[in-house]
């Protein structure tokens, strides 16, 4: 084994293991706050020691090359807390110098090429205290180093390498090989504004440069940006589109409602014009709903679980289109993977039981349609965006009754456990049905509480992994 091999494999993020057999989380040690006067340590050191420790050890036998992958909690240790990501996302990062040795002739639009710094304000927007981010892993470039926080949790780093092509090679595919072989979408590397940078597809000449350049990026192992979530009640500011032909943009707050499932907030989303003009052209077309029926639900009537009135309305005006707009802003998402708008009103008492927005391909294995539609599993809805349209004096909730993990209810229809969300117009809250690694979430199990006293109006948008078109 060469001198290189061994160092990639003792500083090497690329485990190349199933994440299957790997463990599920890594306990992290997080709350030490630093002394003042005290010399801050360099989290991303590999002393000296330490290699030896590992190569005798290796000698040794008593541990092979893969596990040799180091993992500092002291960054950790810095971040007393996770902050809120009190600067706008891509107007004020904190930015650092070029790195060094780069060509200072621009290879991208200005708006790609800006180097974000690792430092601990601008990390503390992705890093998480416990691992949720499955498939989701933090790159930071700093002039001739990589280091790699796998998860959104894990550090390690490289020894410092001439060739950047061959080190990022091993390390991402170190990272996404186990998924390879699975049914999902190619990886991508996006900004931390959610700007996709380029994917596995057309990934070559020019990609490493690109990366480097961005200083700290973000890898998806499912190929779509997810919002990180970071904690209960974290907020970020966002830059987001209006959408109105002014092209202006306006600043947005995301808060964090969940975790398991990843569910955000957003207020005054929608003005009370638009909501108006929803209500308004929909009201005579609404009809009450379908479901998609799985297997073992074959013969049932819709009304068994949904008893709400829908109508799906396509942007042919002014402000649907802005909303579209807006919606693929905010998420950072392409307008080509939302489905049309699926108005929604809910009478008294009428309710929609807890169900996935997701098609779980091994619940549809007699449906052909649907399964030629998500391609066997590896297009799905990736994330729905639920507006809300009106207050409610009482119920109408939105629930989701496997909040922080939580098992698998018995009943579908109780709305007592879970975490519950009070209409409220004008907000829309965003919940990922599927994990970054391109996985379903089985956690975003959600439904529609009773309408007890009033009317609720809604209207939702569901996002796909891949283009549907939809919507052009």
């Amino acid at each position: 084994m060469s001198l290189d091999k061994l160092r990639r494999d003792l500083t090497s993020m690329g485990e190349k293991v199933d994440k299957a057999n790997a463990p599920k989380e890594v306990p992290i040690l997080i709350g030490k706050k630093e002394k003042k006067g005290a010399t801050k340590k360099n989290p991303s050191s590999l002393g000296i020691g330490d290699i030896f420790i590992a190569l005798m050890m290796l000698g040794l036998g008593v541990i092979t090359p893969p596990l040799l992958s180091t993992y500092h909690p002291d960054l950790a240790d810095t971040l007393s807390e996770n902050i809120n990501a009190v600067r706008v996302l891509g107007r004020s990062f904190i930015l650092g110098s070029e790195p060094a040795g780069m060509s200072s002739e621009p290879q991208v639009k200005p708006e790609e090429n800006m180097f974000v710094e690792c430092s601990v304000d601008n990390l503390a927007q992705f890093i998480s205290k416990r691992s949720n981010n499955y498939g989701v892993h933090i790159f930071c470039f700093v002039e001739d180093r990589l280091t790699v926080y796998r998860e959104s949790l894990h550090k390690s780093e490289t020894a410092p390498v001439a060739d950047w092509s061959e080190m990022l090679e091993d390390v991402i595919y170190g990272l996404v090989q186990p998924y390879l072989k699975s049914n999902t979408q190619p990886f991508s590397f996006f900004s931390i504004n959610g700007k996709r940078l380029v994917g596995e597809k057309e990934f070559g000449n020019g990609s490493v440069e690109l990366l480097v350049k961005n200083g700290m990026v973000l890898l998806y192992e499912g190929g779509a940006f997810v919002w990180p979530g970071i904690r209960i009640g974290f907020k970020r500011q966002v830059d987001v589109v209006t959408g109105y032909p002014s092209n202006e943009e306006e600043i947005l707050e995301i808060e964090t409602l969940s975790i398991q499932p990843l569910v955000l907030s957003v207020k005054e989303f929608i003005s009370e014009k638009e909501s108006k003009h929803i209500i308004k052209v929909s009201e005579a077309e609404m009809e009450y709903s379908e479901v998609s029926l799985m297997d073992k639900d074959k013969g049932r009537s819709s009304s068994d679980f949904r008893t709400s009135q829908s109508f799906f309305l396509e942007a042919d005006d002014e402000i649907m289109h802005a909303l579209e707009t807006r919606t693929a802003s905010m998420t950072r998402i392409p307008k080509t993977h939302q489905e049309h708008t699926q108005v929604l009103r809910y009478e008294h008492s009428e309710k929609y039981d807890a169900h996935l927005d997701y098609f779980d391909p091994k619940l549809y294995q007699e449906d052909p349609a649907t399964q030629e539609m998500i391609d066997h599993g590896k297009r799905n809805r990736l994330a729905t965006v639920f507006w809300y349209l009106s207050d409610v004096e009482e119920g109408g909730h939105t629930i989701f009754p496997r909040f922080n993990g939580a098992p698998q209810p018995w009943v579908f229809d109780d709305c007592t456990k879970g975490l519950k969300v009070k209409p409220e117009k004008g907000k829309v809250i965003i919940f990922y049905n599927m994990l970054p690694n391109g996985k379903g979430d089985p956690l975003s199990l959600h439904g529609a509480c009773p309408v007890e006293k009033g009317i609720k109006w809604a209207a939702n948008k569901w996002i796909w992994n891949h283009p549907m078109m939809f919507v052009e």
